[in-house]
């Protein structure tokens, strides 16, 4: 059957990207069926398949706007959790959809760029979209909510402000934690595993970040006192151009310094670098980093490097119902991404869906706000992933709680696993 052909009697999701070499944007129509089909390099597939399921969203679709960072700095983080928004609802539209009205997704690559960010947004606005997805470093934050009026928002990032209690905006969300809950919960794990690591003495740290203003802010804000009060003791602080590919001097000097815990938290691709030039110099303390973003937790197999610690918000694949249905979205849409750097976005795909359907249709803007402002999501398919429900009220759009698990390479089992029991922080407002 001819996509011309099917599309007559299947609902469709319009997928607009832009592709590698400043080609221009494109508009590619294709089937429910096919919804979750990588339409971009940088989703690791370039043309449909013939695969065929059978279709029953047929009502008219809901609108959701897609902007974040494909082929830039940021894709190495945020294309994964774009991909697995977009595999879910190509799974949720075989299976009916919402209540029969497919999603349909306008995916905008704004290459982590402010002034593609405010065009993206604009151009959603003028669509007259339910709701935006926005996967993309905190830099961008100023330029969305400066166009985006009331249009019900999802941040597929750390939540930043506008997101974060206790007067957060009445329109933006976010289904993770604040980033200060997160560096809480970064000095509590090195806390835990202090005594394997630096037994009998003061333990000494080292700190590198990105050269982008939340990872800074975070950095001096919430890392240097988080640790301060666990008694650990500052050796090296660095910050790197955003355009460090290689992370040999940064890991050069932290050892040079001699600390036993090396902290970086931003940037997935430096993250991993950084952790292979340890692996080089014999690092033997405790490297944490960032898991729930893609592009860390997916590496540690072939890593297999002990001191890499990841302070996840998701668990790891096991038996559940979640991950069979993970795994069926990725043969769907020929996702090259491990499922692993899925977890993210299918989460506030989850939750996504979840307002829409308590929505119903029509959805408007002033509707689904006061849907989300209202929202608790605690199906076993996100507890299971996430360890906690989602649960959103007027003042706060994170959540009273998060739970936190630690990852490690495992060189007894071969396998990645839970250095620590899964732990739970309450949410605390970012600075």
């Amino acid at each position: 059957m001819s996509l011309h052909a099917a599309s007559r009697i299947a609902s469709r999701i319009a997928i607009r990207v832009r592709a590698r070499g400043g080609l221009p944007s494109v508009l590619i129509i294709v089937v429910v069926a096919l919804a979750a089909t990588l339409a971009t390099a940088s989703f690791g597939a370039s043309a449909a398949t013939n695969r065929t399921a059978s279709v029953s969203a047929t009502k008219a679709p809901y609108q959701v706007g897609v902007s974040g960072d494909l082929t830039s700095f940021g894709a190495g983080t945020y294309a994964g959790v774009i991909n697995a928004f977009q595999l879910y609802f190509g799974l949720l539209n075989t299976k009916g959809g919402i209540n029969g009205h497919p999603v349909e997704l306008q995916i905008k690559d704004d290459q982590d760029n402010p002034s593609m960010v405010s065009t993206n947004i604009h151009d959603f606005v003028a669509a007259k979209v339910n709701a935006v997805f926005l996967a993309d470093f905190s830099t961008n934050l100023g330029a969305y909510t400066a166009g985006m009026g009331d249009m019900p928002t999802i941040s597929g990032n750390d939540c930043y402000p506008p997101s974060t209690a206790p007067h957060p905006d009445s329109n933006f969300f976010c289904v993770g934690a604040s980033s200060s809950t997160d560096y809480v919960a970064i000095a509590q794990s090195i806390k835990r595993e202090m005594p394997h690591i630096a037994p009998g003495k003061p333990l000494k740290y080292a700190v590198i970040e990105e050269d982008i203003p939340g990872c800074v802010s975070d950095m001096n804000n919430y890392i240097l006192p988080d640790m301060a009060a666990i008694g650990a003791k500052l050796v090296d602080k660095s910050v790197i151009p955003t355009s460090t590919i290689d992370m040999t001097a940064s890991a050069r000097a932290a050892l040079a310094d001699n600390a036993d815990v090396i902290i970086h938290y931003c940037a997935s691709s430096n993250a991993i670098s950084l952790a292979k030039e340890l692996k080089v110099y014999g690092f033997k303390g405790m490297f944490v980093t960032g898991g729930p973003l893609p592009g860390v937790v997916a590496e540690m197999p072939s890593l297999k490097t002990p001191t890499l610690y990841a302070v996840d918000w998701w668990s790891l694949p096991n038996g559940d119902p979640v991950w069979a249905k993970m795994r069926a979205a990725i043969k769907l849409g020929n996702s090259k991404f491990a499922i692993t750097d899925l977890r993210f976005g299918w989460a506030d795909a989850i939750v996504m869906a979840a307002a829409l359907t308590k929505c119903g249709y029509p959805c408007s803007h002033s509707k689904l706000n006061t849907v989300m402002n209202h929202l608790t999501v605690s199906s076993k398919d996100l507890v299971d992933l996430m360890g906690n429900p989602s649960v959103w009220t007027p003042r706060n759009h994170t959540g009273p709680v998060k739970t936190y698990f630690l990852h490690s390479w495992d060189a007894k089992t071969g396998t990645v696993t839970n250095a620590l029991s899964p732990f739970t922080v309450t949410q605390t407002p970012d600075k």
